[in-house]
């Protein structure tokens, strides 16, 4: 960093722990004294800072460096402590506070183009997704239940779900709020829920269907890797909301999300029936008409049951606590 380019003032940012920025000052000249004491140009409260800590100053060569003044924790840069360290745009971390230093002459990015869909903030995409979640619960009542549709009963599953969505995405627009300090973004919060209840019961229904009309039960053995996913998709566009540039970690702490998910889910699945997939369950009851594959012949039925056979003698040969495994094999 150059002479002619390092011009004063001089603006020293304290950033977040995610190297987010939290504070900038500005200083009309060099040195800049940093520590806890109220003697320093900038004072950061942070108890692992020392009363007199570092020297923000010009070498002789033109470069911004900062120096430690033999503080117990020193200056962190690179990852190792330093005795002095040339700036030049760099983070370094005193104590437990993170601070980088530009100068007046410093070469902005270029200005991002505004893509965001800022009306859709507020109560517009709050209202949707409460629509989404109020027809999604409904749908799965009367599905579950078409015979014996009770008004109250679905009335009551309605409720519960908006209840724990709300609970959700209040939790979510506070921590927005407390990140961002600006607007909770609730109603987009509400909407992001909303959507990954829709798809989830969507994708739920598509596999019961074609699972009952083409006789394939492994559509729906695997429905809680597909929750997995969802949920992994949900929580990638809520930290999304709150952090809106930082696409590519959000979308790596999401895929970890997910798989750790899928891999519980594996891991739970094993221990209950010994195998991987889910249990064979249809929460839906469709009617005969759905099913379009042919029935299976009476003979060939009898013959797959004979092949159970020794699996089920196995089995009975066995201590109980074996008697599971053997039977989800």
């Amino acid at each position: 960093m150059s002479q002619s380019t390092t011009k004063p003032p001089y603006y020293v940012e304290l950033l977040t722990r995610d190297k987010s920025l939290k504070t900038r000052h500005r200083f009309a000249s060099l040195p800049i004294r940093v520590g806890r004491s109220y003697d320093n140009e900038l004072i950061i409260d942070d108890p692992y800072i020392a009363a007199n800590h570092a020297v923000i100053e010009m070498t002789v060569e033109g470069s911004l460096q900062i120096r430690d003044l033999s503080s117990e924790n020193g200056i962190i840069a690179d990852g190792k402590k330093q005795e002095n360290f040339l700036l030049e745009d760099h983070i370094v971390r005193l104590g437990h506070t993170n601070l980088r230093v530009r100068h007046a002459g410093f070469e902005v990015e270029k200005t991002l183009l505004d893509k965001a869909a800022h009306q859709w903030e507020g109560w517009p995409p709050a209202l949707v997704g409460l629509v989404l979640i109020t027809l999604t619960a409904l749908g799965e009542t009367w599905l579950s239940s078409f015979e014996s549709f009770s008004t109250i009963t679905a009335i009551s599953a309605v409720s519960l779900l908006l209840f724990l969505v709300l609970l959700w995405c209040g939790g979510w627009a506070f921590a927005t709020r407390m990140i961002n300090g600006a607007s909770s973004r609730f109603g987009r919060h509400v909407f992001i829920a909303g959507c990954a209840i829709v798809l989830l019961d969507l994708l739920h229904l598509l596999s019961v269907t074609f699972a009952y009309a083409f006789s394939l039960p492994f559509l729906t053995r695997y429905s809680s890797v597909t929750v997995s996913i969802v949920f992994a998709g949900m929580i990638f566009f809520h930290l999304a909301t709150i952090y809106r540039h930082q696409s590519k970690r959000i979308l790596y702490s999401s895929l970890v999300i997910g798989v750790l998910g899928i891999s519980l889910t594996f891991m739970t699945n094993y221990q209950r029936s010994g195998t991987l997939a889910d249990s064979l369950y249809m929460t839906y009851i469709l009617p005969s008409s759905f099913h379009l594959s042919g029935d299976m012949p009476a003979d060939d039925f009898i013959a797959e049951a004979e092949t159970l056979k020794p699996a089920l003698e196995e089995a009975r040969k066995q201590p109980a606590n074996n008697k599971r495994g053997l039977l989800g094999n």
